[in-house]
């Protein structure tokens, strides 16, 4: 009894030796190893649960490479499956609860520290301290309808803010609108054109730099000309016209001198700079007038 007691044992000790360490050959010498509890695909010394290394020769293969392939459900498809997780990492937190750090669903959605994605991608913030994501270097948002899309929880469907390319348009260029569902839907709320034109609720800033639709306020605007400023009424060799001459200009055209006239100002507007230096000019001259006329007093007095 005492033999057939150490036999067995002897057996299960040579199995147990056996099976702590193997490897499995398929089609090339040891693919696939296990060593106490690791499992190694590629190499013989694992270092982790499962440690994948690939061949040399794995770039110029067809058929190599990690894959994880499932299958088309075989099931009604009015019926959603149960199990809608094809690849899941999750950490175990305590007894038999676990928290997802990555999950690919069956509808493609990827999901990072979430485990539920409404979206291809989606990362959730856990602890609200850290960036959600960080890209380095050039990022490329194109397609169709592409757009960055901005929002807190206020239950717009696609955010409060977008900014788009906009190539639809009569004029390309970048646009910042507000989404289906927003408070305030509608386009152009700031548009720059590839011309590098920037217009504030329209997108044709009609060939000026800076285009406004709609009313606008300031604390201070500063304009500088690049023309003179009308100092030189003041030279001696200015030729100021008589009073007469004004008067016979205001009888046929119902506006003074080299300033515009309502239909003008209604077509093309007014230059804010050069209105300022013609009326300016026009102040200038009626001081000459009123010098003039002084000097008629003053003679008359006497």
């Amino acid at each position: 009894m005492k033999k057939a007691i150490l036999s067995v044992s002897l057996i299960l000790a040579t199995s147990a030796i056996c099976f702590s360490q193997f490897n499995v050959s398929t089609f090339t010498p040891n693919d696939l190893y296990w060593n106490q509890g690791q499992v190694g695909i590629g190499l013989s010394n694992p270092k982790s649960k499962l440690d994948i290394s690939l061949s040399n020769n794995f770039m110029y293969e067809d058929e190599s490479g990690f894959k994880l392939t499932y299958p088309i459900p075989a099931l009604n498809p009015t019926i959603p499956p149960i199990n809608q997780n094809i690849f899941e990492i999750r950490q175990k937190t305590f007894g038999s609860s676990f928290s997802t750090k990555m999950v690919v669903m069956s509808n493609g959605n990827v999901g990072i520290a979430t485990a539920s994605p409404n979206a291809k991608l989606h990362v959730k913030n856990v602890n609200g301290s850290t960036l959600d994501a960080h890209l380095e270097g050039f990022t490329l948002i194109d397609g169709d309808n592409a757009s960055a899309l901005f929002g807190t929880n206020t239950g717009a469907p696609y955010g409060e803010w977008g900014i788009e390319y906009n190539d639809y348009g009569s004029i390309s260029g970048l646009n910042f609108w507000k989404p289906s569902g927003s408070n305030g839907f509608g386009n152009y709320f700031l548009f720059i054109s590839d011309q590098g034109n920037v217009s504030i609720g329209t997108d044709d800033s009609k060939g000026y730099k800076f285009a406004v639709k709609g009313k606008m306020i300031a604390e201070e605007v500063v304009v500088k000309l690049h023309g003179n400023w009308p100092d030189f009424v003041f030279k001696k060799d200015y030729g100021l016209m008589s009073l007469e001459d004004v008067a016979c200009f205001i009888e046929e055209n119902s506006h003074l001198p080299n300033m515009p006239s309502a239909s003008e100002v209604e077509g093309a507007g007014i230059p804010l700079g050069e209105m300022n230096a013609k009326l300016l000019q026009k102040v200038e001259e009626l001081t000459l007038y009123v010098i003039e006329l002084k000097k008629e007093i003053d003679t008359l007095k006497k």
